[in-house]
């Protein structure tokens, strides 16, 4: 009896043990985020680098998980450890996530996942990150376990992470890096996902955005964000009034919470915004943004620096993307059209029956011309007339 109570009381307490790692509330108070793995090292009391983070469902973000990544952890399915950041709460179980599905490894500026070999895979914006090779996470990220797809928030980083990315590296290391790793792209879409993660993990800004004037229709489009909440991933048409002057002018442009008109002119909630041209032979065709929430968190010069230069490789690679896409789309064509001609005149080769034969033209023109009416007439010789 005494074994039955005492095992009834530890379930109890795991079971609120659980509760409190796991619940979902409502609202994004202190009391959403719980420290793990160590319960005592909550964000802003500790030397150690802790990390404010919040994994929101892609479908819903009113539902998710917060925590203080205070050392490394997992994402997967168990509460009944303390490493263990448990999803069943978003349908982890129902979706194919693991029990230990992926390694969350936090530095002092920057916070990495890794697959922990797990059944369904991890992937991170739609690319397959295989196992054990650790990707950098910013703020916007979409990262899906097996079948569950979530969004990250970086609430708040550590608080002295800003300084340590201002001594981490020197900007001419700085600048090759972010010319191999954006122009080596040749998809536009990645080109402008390696844009953001660059430009918020050198700057350590919260909030990124690129827009890109459309080449058939010359408006301004959002084309990509991260950390900016109700854009996702959706191509709007830009009416940002800074984005436009900088369209315009060519010409970087800053603005903080100082300005009383920070919020018409940007259209965000923030407290500085730093705004550069992507340029190219003389035309500027793109802007991109960087932003922060927090006061304490206003660009530098070496920002500037780091940002524009971002902006003009991202420049090179936009262009790069959009030629070989053309490229590969007219490629595609020719092959079409090669395969086309070869499959008729097999057919031709083949058969003497005018039928088949009419039917495989008509066949390959309607193939490559939709909504097309395929009519054949034949030279009656005898006649001197066109036969249908």
């Amino acid at each position: 009896m005494d074994s039955e109570k005492t095992s009834t009381k530890r379930d109890t307490n795991q079971l609120k043990n659980d509760k409190k790692q796991t619940t979902i509330y409502p609202h994004r108070d202190e009391g959403y985020f719980v420290p793990i793995p160590h319960p005592e090292r909550r964000y802003g009391t500790t030397a150690q680098p802790v990390w404010r983070v919040s994994f929101e469902l892609l479908s819903d973000p009113s539902v998710g998980v917060g925590v203080d990544i205070n050392d490394e952890v997992y994402l997967g399915r168990s509460g009944s450890s303390a490493d263990i950041i448990d999803l069943k709460p978003l349908g982890a179980q129902e979706r194919g996530v693991s029990r230990r599905h992926a390694i969350l490894r936090p530095y002092a500026n920057k916070l990495f996942i890794l697959d922990n070999d797990s059944t369904n895979g991890t992937w991170k914006n739609g690319i397959d990150i295989g196992k054990k090779t650790p990707y950098s996470l910013v703020s916007g990220d979409v990262i899906t376990l097996g079948h569950l797809e979530l969004v990250i928030r970086i609430v708040e980083r550590p608080k002295h992470s800003t300084d340590l990315l201002n001594k981490k590296v020197d900007l001419a290391d700085a600048l090759t890096s972010l010319a191999k790793t954006i122009t080596a792209q040749l998809e536009l879409d990645e080109v402008l996902n390696q844009t953001l993660s660059m430009a918020m993990e050198l700057t350590a800004a919260q909030q990124a955005a690129i827009w890109l004037v459309d080449e058939a229709t010359s408006y301004l489009d959002l084309a990509a964000s991260r950390g900016i909440e109700g854009t996702g991933d959706m191509r709007i048409r830009g009416n940002n009034p800074m984005v436009a002057e900088v369209i315009k002018s060519g010409k970087a442009k800053k603005t903080s919470s100082d300005d009383p008109d920070i919020k018409v002119k940007t259209g965000l909630l923030v407290s500085s915004v730093l705004y550069v041209p992507m340029t190219l032979g003389g035309v500027t065709f793109g802007v991109l943004m960087a932003a922060n929430k927090e006061e304490k968190d206003s660009f530098s010069e070496r920002d500037e620096t780091l940002l524009t230069a971002i902006g003009d490789f991202a420049a090179i690679a936009v262009q790069n993307a959009r030629q070989f896409e053309a490229t590969d789309r007219e490629l595609a064509r020719r092959v079409g059209e090669l395969s086309a001609l070869n499959e008729l005149s097999l057919v031709i080769s083949t058969s003497l029956d005018m039928g088949v034969i009419y039917d495989e033209l008509k066949h390959q023109i309607t193939r490559h011309f939709e909504d097309t009416v395929v009519t054949l007439w034949l030279a009656d010789e005898k006649l001197q007339e066109l036969i249908n």
